[in-house]
This record gives structure tokens, sequence and C-alpha cells, in this order.
């Protein structure tokens, strides 16, 4: 019996520690997501399907930094015409603290064609510092408070107010990729009804400002339609290249926590 207590208390102890921690987070209070939603994205480069994206949220909560955090998965492949010409695999993961909505660890995986990245990095918000581990080895640097990975700004996006946002607002959110960091700047283009495979919805719409570069055409070049309703998931993004346009939509959808309802 003693022997069990012992058991219980030292695989509770660092849950517990975490509960009663001080709270020195910001809490963000959202009702759009749920662990074990799944997301399934079919992306087309002009008529050609040429890959598949899936964003999955673990069933389980996972405690890093001694904070309960959900355990997001992405994965994007290439598939069709694309697949013979540059084969794609890519994985991203990051655990994302519940109350807050910020990263404690990111994790990325890309392979496309000759081109290999691995890096995993560990943030601690409060500190500002970030540390990676990479090719290059490891190594601290700055960030900014609740900065934002590549996976955990796509929830933290969810979670904002649209509905009192007016057309031409802009939002901004810290980011960071690799040791860079950067403030993204994204422009709100008010409602708008889209479309994607399984039908039609009312949106918000968002374009990120990008700076002049020779990858994309026109002014507002990615458009990212998020539906306007409890969910808050983008169910069409396009992108006007100057190769052509690509866009993704959404296919497949499980375990969200509102009905979805789209028009047909």
């Amino acid at each position: 019996m003693k022997k069990f207590v012992l058991t219980s208390l030292l695989v509770s102890a660092p849950l517990l520690f975490a509960m009663n921690e001080p709270e020195n987070y910001r809490i963000i209070r959202q009702e759009y997501f749920q662990r074990g939603e799944h997301l399934e994205y079919l992306v087309h480069l002009g008529p050609f399907n040429a890959g598949i994206g899936t964003i999955d949220m673990d069933n389980k909560l996972y405690l890093v930094n001694n904070r309960p955090c959900y355990k997001v998965d992405v994965y994007g492949k290439s598939i069709g015409t694309l697949e013979g010409v540059t084969k794609i695999r890519d994985f991203w993961r990051s655990y994302i603290d519940t109350a807050s909505i910020h990263p404690h660890k990111f994790y990325r995986n890309i392979n496309e064609g000759d081109y290999h990245k691995e890096e995993t990095v560990w943030f601690n918000t409060l500190q500002k510092t970030a540390e990676i581990k990479d090719e290059k080895g490891q190594r601290k640097f700055g960030v900014p408070e609740y900065v934002q990975d590549l996976v955990s700004g796509f929830y933290y996006l969810r979670t904002l107010p649209f509905e009192k946002y007016k057309v031409g607002d802009i939002l901004s959110i810290p980011g960071t990729l690799e040791t860079d960091v950067y403030d993204l700047k994204v422009e709100f283009l008010g409602k708008q009804e889209a479309k994607c495979l399984l039908g039609k919805m009312d949106c918000y719409v968002l374009s990120p400002i990008m700076p002049e570069n020779q990858l994309f055409r026109g002014k507002r070049p990615i458009k990212v339609f998020i539906s306007a309703d409890k969910n808050r998931i983008p169910i069409r993004i396009q992108a006007d290249m100057l190769v052509g346009q690509v866009e993704a939509e959404l296919q497949k959808h499980q375990n969200m926590r509102h009905a979805l309802l789209f028009k047909k």
C-alpha cells in the first residue's frame, strides 16, 4: 500500500506542481477547438492536385515546462505531378499551452527534394528566450513574450475577436522561425462567402502583409478564409504566385468542437 501511494505521488507530482504554481501566464479563454480535432486539406497548383496537408490535435494533454499542453502534429506531402518533380514530406509538431495558447516546444522535420532540415526549439516565454537545436548545434536566442511558432500561431489566430474588427485593421503577431524573429502583420479584409470541397460558408478574410519578393504577385497575394462560426478554421487558402495560383481547400474534418454547417 505504501509503495502504491509513493508511486502515485511521484507520478502526479509534476502535474500538481503545475496546477499550484503562481499564475504568471496570460489566460486566453477559447471555445473554438478541442482535443482530437482533425483537419485535412487538398492543395492545388493551378488545375493539378499537388499535395495533402493534415492538422491533428492529440486526444491527450502533455506536460511541458510544468504546464499542460496540447500536442499538435502537422503533415504535408506532395502528390500527383508534383510528387514526380519534387518529393515533399514535411512534419511539424508544437506543444501549446492550454491557457495562454503559446508554444513551449516546437519540432520540425523538412524533406523537400534534396533539401533537409531538422530542428527542435524550447521556449521560455516569461524570460523571453528560446533555445534551438539543429545541425549547427544548440544555442539560445531572445524572443518576444508569447512568440508563436508556425503551428501554435494557427491556433492563436483562431482565438482572435474577428467580429470586432473593421476592414483594413492590421493584426500583429510575434513569430519565430529558426533563430529569426519577426512581427507578422495581417490585414483584415472583412467577411466574404468562400467555398471548399465540402461546400460554401461565410468567412473572415485575412491577408498577411508580405514584403516585396520574387515569389508572389499582387498587393495582397495571400488570402486566408476562416469560417465565421465558432470553429474558426481555415476552409480555403489561396496564394497568387508568379508560377500560378496555389490553393488549399478543406476536404475532411473530424471531432470539431461545433458542427460545421456548409451551404451547398
